[in-house]
């Protein structure tokens, strides 16, 4: 496993604000969930789909506002951590049979095994549109194989959001966990990645020297 973010708790206050500022729209100090979507592809080269993006601002602002400032994405270092994992594609190697593929058997095809990612076909189209390809041309390898890179980090991030839907935000203990965030850093998928504990103690360690 490689994380391709590996300066991810490095970035400054003002380097968070350089970045987020870029996607504020109509410069009013926060960002969509579609416009967050879009930051962290351009910047972090990692995906969520709209949806889980605007389940993400909800759980962070404690579901009083649909929209994210930059101190909130800044917040999300834990969830960029997961996404920036590239693990062995041994197990989807088959997926690409063509030198080009069909969009409708995309589609088909990622809904399948990515299920807890994409839970609607249209949500598909997403990954194809952050990456810049227009959905009506047919899929190159080369595509398929760049989106294919990222998605398996986003189903261990769906998964991690399943289990804390699923247990109403308790432990593996039972213990109640105040927060999808501190949630995530507790959970088996988010420990087993290597240099985890690391991040956890350097990001513990900016909170508190901030």
């Amino acid at each position: 496993m490689v994380n391709i973010n590996p300066n991810l708790n490095n970035l400054t206050p003002e380097q968070w604000k350089s970045i987020f500022y870029k996607y504020d729209s109509e410069n009013n100090g926060s960002i969509s969930a579609t416009e967050l979507q879009k930051l962290l592809y351009d910047e972090f080269k990692v995906f969520l789909t709209i949806r889980f993006a605007e389940t993400c601002i909800l759980e962070i602002n404690c579901f009083e506002s649909s929209v994210i400032g930059w101190k909130q994405v800044k917040k999300m270092k834990t969830i960029i951590f997961v996404l920036s994992q590239r693990e062995s594609l041994e197990e989807y190697k088959n997926l690409i049979t063509n030198e080009n593929t069909s969009c409708e058997n995309f589609v088909v095809t990622m809904t399948s095994k990515f299920k807890h990612v994409f839970w609607y076909e249209n949500e598909v189209l997403e990954v194809l549109k952050i990456v810049g390809h227009d959905e009506k041309l047919p899929i190159p390898s080369t595509t398929y194989h760049e989106i294919l890179k990222m998605l398996p980090a986003s189903l261990r991030m769906a998964l991690i959001f399943w289990d804390y839907n699923l247990s109403y935000g308790r432990s593996d203990d039972g213990l109640h966990v105040h927060g999808f965030l501190h949630y995530i850093r507790i959970h088996w998928r988010f420990r087993e990645i290597p240099g985890s504990l690391r991040f956890r103690l350097q990001n513990r360690l900016k909170c508190v020297m901030m």
